[in-house]
């Protein structure tokens, strides 16, 4: 029976809606389509190790075709083999650079306020761009007798407690929440935020 590449693809992202985040899902999305873009809606059994190689040397790239193949071979038994098993992707690599303490200062003064807001959370929270977006005021927890959030985060006694966060599925106990401290100076900025 013939399987275009186009419809496997499809199958894979109805399978994921239930499964991964929106996010992950656009992140597969994107280079799976580039792939099929590449070598064109072509029967799943015509493909070989050479067509992945020719396309990609990048590691995201290639995981992701990859992991299509994987879950359609060995976990929905779609197809008979898996063109792409044991192709090794390319080292990933490293941010090897920091940015210097003059880095920081221009890129602050260089941007408007509202951003800044969100550099400064991230700087001082070392937490993802994603969670900064997802932080909210009801989600500030404390310890001790404090009245309010604001008076525990001026205490030196509230963190945030979030529930979604990426790789949540792959702790050891999923059911238990992120903690983002707050320190000092993220302390004052969300001081700030609340006038």
């Amino acid at each position: 029976m013939r399987l275009l590449l186009q419809d496997l693809a499809e199958k894979f992202y109805t399978f994921m809606v239930g499964a991964n985040a929106p996010g992950t899902i656009k992140y597969y999305r994107r280079h799976i389509d580039r792939f099929i873009a590449h070598v064109g809606n072509v029967d799943v059994a015509e493909l070989r190790k050479h067509h992945l190689k020719a396309w990609s040397k990048k590691w995201h790239a290639m995981q992701a075709v990859q992991r299509l193949f994987s879950w359609a071979h060995a976990d929905m038994e779609l197809i008979d083999r898996n063109p792409f098993k044991g192709i090794k992707r390319p080292k990933m690599g490293g941010r090897k650079r920091v940015l210097t303490r003059l880095e920081i200062a221009t890129l602050m003064r260089r941007t408007d306020r509202r951003f800044r807001i969100v550099l400064l959370a991230l700087r001082e929270s070392i937490i993802r761009p994603q969670e900064v977006r997802a932080l909210r005021w009801e989600l500030i927890r404390w310890e001790g007798e404090h009245k309010g959030a604001l008076a525990a985060i001026a205490a030196g006694d509230a963190f945030f407690e979030l529930w979604e966060y990426k790789s949540r599925t792959q702790r050891l106990d999923p059911s238990v929440p992120r903690i983002i401290l707050i320190n000092g100076r993220f302390a004052r900025l969300l001081l700030r935020l609340a006038k």
